[in-house]
């Protein structure tokens, strides 16, 4: 199976990888994009890497001169091509694109993917990113945090229902500050948000989209069943401020989805399953709202 990625490797490619996620044999076409957002990476590291984890190929088809690509040089910048593993086919030769350094600006800054160091380290990350580089990027930090930890949590194996010693599974985190907008993107291979609520006893989802609607609205968690913890209610509180700051939030856990726009929510179910959470926030700067 074959995949040609649009111009933009944004949220609207999210339902072509998904789609092809399961095929035997894939091929994922990316001569044809001009930009690649948080969104896009993050979901193809994914899908790629969950491919990779049940013994399925994946050939990444470059264009002939990477080096001279600048999406391609942008791609190794930020370590997508180092996230992947062993299963993915590349034939263009990539050793000429080691020179390009990191060079973050104000106008465009990039933070590395994560690999299995693990997601306790990625609030960390995304607070200093936004402390260092944009000021105008601090104050949104609480509205990420919420999304990071409850990745933290969502990725936990379910079983322990969230203790200490439970491991990581694998995640992704891109941050992108672009003009006068930013977008992170945050997910995991794993359970799932449905299953994971599902580990607290009071919970007994049968979709994913009425467990990704009760934790958006009602702020149910895996914890509801234990009042003295502190976490709980976090992915309702990143809506609400996302809401307020005019930006727009994509969920998506297996079969079910959110979108939430112009502080509007919409919910969809789909056919082909996402393996695992994936979450994008997009927020304009200050001076849009």
């Amino acid at each position: 199976m074959e995949i040609v990625l649009n111009s933009h490797l944004g949220v609207y490619e999210w339902g072509k990888l998904f789609r092809a996620g399961h095929a035997e044999e894939l091929t994922i076409d990316l001569t044809n994009v001009e930009f690649a957002y948080p969104s896009g990476t993050v979901a193809l590291s994914l899908v790629v890497n969950y491919r990779g984890e049940n013994g399925k190929p994946t050939e990444l088809t470059l264009p002939e001169e990477p080096e001279e690509n600048d999406v391609v040089t942008y791609l190794n910048r930020v370590d997508l091509f180092d996230s992947l593993p062993r299963e993915v086919r590349i034939f263009q030769d990539l050793s000429s694109l080691k020179h390009h350094a990191r060079n973050p600006s104000h106008k465009f800054t990039e933070v590395h993917v994560l690999q299995e160091e693990g997601l306790e380290d990625a609030s960390t990350v995304v607070q200093e990113f936004l402390q260092r580089h944009v000021e105008q990027w601090r104050r949104p930090y609480e509205a990420f945090n919420e999304v990071l930890l409850n990745a933290r949590d969502h990725s936990r194996a379910s079983e322990t229902n969230g203790a200490e010693g439970s491991e990581l599974k694998f995640g992704v985190l891109h941050v992108q500050v672009y003009e006068n907008q930013l977008e992170l993107a945050i997910g995991d291979i794993g359970d799932g948000v449905r299953k994971s609520l599902n580990t607290c006893p009071d919970h007994d989802f049968r979709r994913s989209t009425t467990a990704i609607r009760a934790t958006l609205e009602r702020g149910i968690s895996r914890f509801s069943h234990m009042p003295d913890r502190e976490r709980g209610g976090g992915l309702r509180r990143v809506k609400n401020a996302v809401a307020r700051m005019g930006g727009k939030l994509d969920l998506r856990s297996y079969e079910g989805s959110a979108h939430l726009a112009n502080g509007e929510l919409e919910y969809n179910r789909y056919q082909n399953p996402f393996p695992g959470t994936l979450a994008r926030i997009d927020l304009p700067s200050r001076d849009r709202r």
